[in-house]
């Protein structure tokens, strides 16, 4: 089942609930795990994101609100989903301050509720790729404790 996010809109107000509202013909398995996000998450097998092909998502949630997701896609949908996350939410960071990439460089949108991630860049052969949103609560409680 191919899915619709749409990242500017995400915020840790968001419940496990009305995720799956949103989104009621995706079939969540959602369970209590412990995670470096919170104590519980939601997980699912899917078609694409956003128009590009995708193998899963998962939400993460901390006392039910949503502190991260990740979307796990296609390697050869990299370059296309650069370029539509580009158009979407505008010019990205890049984490590193090289001039060069490096395999580790990732690319970061800062959007008011949280910041979406990808590597800059993957190997196609070897990768599984996988796309990031952060809450911005998480971000500052991390730092805090950090």
């Amino acid at each position: 089942e191919p899915i619709e996010i749409h990242f500017d809109r995400l915020s840790s107000e968001v419940t496990p609930e009305q995720f799956r509202a949103a989104l009621p013909d995706v079939d969540w398995q959602c369970q209590e795990l412990v995670t470096q996000f919170g104590d519980s998450i939601c997980a699912a097998l899917i078609g694409g994101i956003n128009g590009n092909p995708a193998r899963r998502i998962a939400l993460y949630f901390g006392m039910q609100r949503l502190q991260a997701l990740r979307a796990d896609y296609r390697a050869p949908y990299h370059e296309r989903l650069r370029r539509q996350l580009e158009q979407q939410l505008g010019a990205p960071r890049r984490s590193e301050a090289s001039a060069a990439p490096t395999p580790d460089s990732t690319l970061d949108w800062r959007l008011p509720s949280g910041v979406v991630t990808i590597k800059e860049q993957i190997d196609v052969r070897n990768e599984a790729p996988a796309l990031f949103w952060i809450s911005k609560d998480w971000i500052l409680r991390s730092s805090e404790q950090g």
